[in-house]
C-alpha cells in the first residue's frame, strides 16, 4: 500500500524543492515497519524519530530529547527511545514545511 504526499522545503531564501512523501517498508531483524520517506534529489530521508522507534530495543537504540536553551536536539546512544506520539504514521492529507538550517 503505497500512500503519496507533496511537500515543499526551504534550505535557505535562495530557492526551494518539493518532494514526494511515500510510505516505504523497512525490514529491521526480520520486522517490518511502514515508514515515511521523503525523497529529495535522490536520496531517501526518514524522519529520525521513525528510526529511533524502529532501533528502539536493540544494541542500536538510541533516544532524543529536544533542548530549548539550544533549539537542538541531543541523540543518546544505548538509551531506550521515549515515544512521544506520531512515530511510523504515515502523515497522509497532511502538509509538511521542512526547514534546512544551515548553522
Amino acid at each position: 500500500d503505497e500512500h503519496y504526499q507533496t511537500f515543499t522545503y526551504y534550505p535557505g531564501t535562495e530557492f526551494s524543492k518539493t518532494s514526494v512523501a511515500k510510505t516505504q517498508p523497512v525490514y529491521i531483524d526480520g520486522n517490518k515497519y511502514n515508514a515515511v520517506a521523503y525523497n529529495i534529489d535522490d536520496s531517501n530521508y526518514f524522519k529520525l524519530r521513525d528510526i529511533a522507534e524502529m532501533l528502539n530495543g536493540t544494541i542500536k537504540t538510541f533516544d532524543i530529547k529536544y533542548d530549548a536553551s539550544t533549539n537542538s536536539i541531543d541523540m543518546l546512544s544505548y538509551f531506550d527511545y521515549t515515544s512521544v506520539g506520531g512515530e511510523l504514521t504515515a502523515g497522509e492529507n497532511s502538509r509538511f514545511f521542512i526547514g534546512i538550517s544551515n548553522s
